[in-house]
Order: C-alpha cells, then sequence, then structure tokens
C-alpha cells in the first residue's frame, strides 16, 4: 500500500489525522532502514501513480464521472510535480513527512 493511497483511505473515511499518524510511523521505519535519498523522489513517484491510475480510468472508461475522476488525477499529478520543483531535498524525517503530507492524496 502506497502512502497516497493510505492518505486517500484516511480522507475517505474521514479519519486523516489518525491515517496521518500511521503515515509518520510507516515513513519513519521505511527510512530508519532506507537511503533518505529515496525521499527526493516522492513527488515525482506520486505524480507517476496518479498518472498511471488516470490512464488506467481513460482506458476502461467504465465508472460515473471517469472524465473528472481523470482530471483530479492529472491534476494531483501536477500538483506533486510543482512540490518537487519547489521543495529542497529533505534533510531529516520531519522534512520528509512534510513533503509527503503535502502531496494530494490519492482519490
Amino acid at each position: 500500500m502506497s502512502v497516497l493511497t493510505l492518505k486517500g483511505l484516511g480522507s475517505n473515511l474521514g479519519q486523516a489525522e489518525a491515517f496521518q499518524e500511521l503515515v509518520e510511523v510507516f515513513l519513519a521505519s521505511y527510512f530508519s532502514r532506507m537511503d533518505r535519498a529515496i525521499a527526493e523522489r516522492v513527488p515525482v513517484n506520486a505524480a507517476l501513480i496518479f498518472l498511471k491510475r488516470a490512464c488506467k480510468r481513460f482506458r476502461w472508461q467504465n465508472e460515473p464521472n471517469w472524465q473528472d475522476s481523470i482530471r483530479l488525477q492529472v491534476q494531483s499529478g501536477v500538483e506533486c510535480l510543482a512540490l518537487q520543483e519547489s521543495h529542497r531535498p529533505p534533510r531529516d524525517l520531519p522534512s520528509l513527512i512534510e513533503l509527503c503530507g503535502s502531496c494530494p492524496p490519492a482519490t
């Protein structure tokens, strides 16, 4: 499960704060073992996830309002890329959590 999916699940259930704690614990655990340089790519990876989901919806076109969902996902990807450009690479866990928290949740 991706961080975006976890955030989206919290938003959909109306429990964003509780799920934010789960995201923070996951990130702390993950980056205690992994190279923090990976964190520099979080917004780009998030943008790619949104684009992949938008392409899948476009291919199937089997949901009500699929066009609106695609527009939202592409816009979310654009927002993630803007974050990549506007933030310096995260140097510590709090700045990493902030960067991940800035990306829109998956819908």
